[in-house]
């Protein structure tokens, strides 16, 4: 195992040095400071801020997480009557093309028409509400399949005859402004 040590009287890198692109998760940050904290070398201050550093979050947050893993809790405890989008309204989402507001207003309508309960849902959340809870299941893995294209794209076909239209068009101008001398 490789430990990072810093010379005497410089400064270790923190947690915005060492993070990377995409955030380690809670259970792999616990299993693996647990297993360190179990070997030859114990547990040190900068395992567990590179870690932190690594699962964006603070040291005292993993000394928290460690403290809970040691007690056999290494998985976060969901949100307790925190909003969750069911199946049902992952569908109409996937509808309205993965817009997050269209998903709300639809909601709202439902909930107006007295539907919402078919979808899933007791009440309509808040516009942030919806968009963690959504983000959270994104992040879990689900997949969402957009059932239309994205609007503001344009066709290769298209592309291809636009940039030869405007090369002609430049060839064109070059030439005209060649013969005019």
């Amino acid at each position: 195992m490789t430990v990072l040590q810093a010379p005497v009287g410089e400064a270790v890198p923190g947690p915005a040095v060492l993070a990377v692109a995409g955030r380690v998760e809670r259970a792999v940050v616990v299993r693996r400071l647990l297993a360190v904290d179990r070997g030859e070398g114990g547990l040190s201050s900068l395992h567990v801020r590179i870690a932190a550093g690594l699962a964006g979050v603070t040291e005292r947050t993993v000394w928290r997480w460690l403290a809970e893993g040691r007690e056999g809790r290494v998985e976060a405890r969901p949100r307790q009557g925190g909003f969750v989008v069911g199946d049902a309204l992952w569908e109409v989402l996937t509808q309205a093309g993965g817009n997050v507001a269209e998903l709300r207003r639809r909601m709202l309508q439902a909930q107006d028409e007295g539907v919402l309960e078919h979808w899933g849902a007791e009440f309509v959340p808040s516009l942030a509400t919806l968009h963690r809870a959504i983000k959270d299941e994104l992040r879990a893995g689900r997949v969402l399949q957009v059932a239309r294209a994205a609007s503001g794209r344009v066709e290769p076909s298209r592309y291809d005859r636009a940039l030869a239209e405007y090369v002609v068009s430049t060839e064109l101008q070059a030439q005209a402004s060649f013969v005019a001398l």
